[in-house]
C-alpha cells in the first residue's frame, strides 16, 4: 500500500521498477512472451513518472472523478518529444526515446496478442536492452530532481 505522502511519479516509478523484476524473472524462466510485455511496461511506467514529475495532467480529468493516471499507449510516445524538453534536452535525445517506446510496444503487441508470430531472439534482446536503457535513463534524470528522498531509493534500484 502507498504511503500517503509518496507523489505519483514515484509510485509509477516504483511500478517500472516491479515490471523490470518480473520481466526479469520471466525471462530467466524463459517465459518471452510476459518478459516482453514486462519490459514494455516498465519503460512506459518509467515515461509516465516523468511526465508526472513535469506536471502533466493526464486526460479525464481527477482519479476520483473516473479520469485515468496515464496516458494513452499511443500518446505517450509522443508526448517524450513535446513535454519531456525539461527532462531529456536534445531532440536527438527525445527521438531515441520515442523511437524505443514505439519499438517496445510494436514487441508488446506481439506477444499479447499474436499468438501466430514468434518473438526472435534478436528482438528480444533488442526490446530487453532498450528498456533497460529507457528505464535507467529515466533514473538518472530524477537522480538529478532536487528536494525528493525518494531519489536515494530510485539510484539504488538501478541494475
Amino acid at each position: 500500500m502507498p504511503e500517503a505522502d509518496e507523489p505519483l511519479w514515484w509510485l509509477w516509478m516504483r511500478m517500472a521498477y516491479e515490471s523490470q523484476d518480473a520481466a526479469f524473472a520471466d525471462e530467466t524462466a524463459g517465459r518471452l512472451r510476459p518478459a516482453a510485455s514486462r519490459f514494455y511496461y516498465s519503460a512506459y511506467q518509467a515515461i509516465t513518472a516523468l511526465l508526472h514529475l513535469s506536471g502533466r495532467q493526464p486526460p479525464g480529468g481527477e482519479i476520483e472523478d473516473g479520469g485515468r493516471e496515464a496516458w494513452s499507449h499511443k500518446t505517450t510516445p509522443e508526448m517524450i518529444l513535446t513535454d519531456l524538453n525539461r527532462y531529456f534536452r536534445t531532440q536527438t535525445l527525445r527521438e531515441t526515446m520515442r523511437s524505443k517506446l514505439l519499438f517496445l510496444y510494436k514487441m508488446r503487441v506481439i506477444a499479447d496478442y499474436i499468438a501466430t508470430e514468434e518473438i526472435h531472439k534478436e528482438s528480444f534482446v533488442r526490446l530487453a536492452t532498450d528498456s533497460r536503457y529507457v528505464v535507467k535513463l529515466v533514473t538518472q534524470t530524477l537522480g538529478k530532481h532536487d528536494g525528493d528522498s525518494n531519489i536515494i531509493t530510485i539510484t539504488e534500484h538501478t541494475r
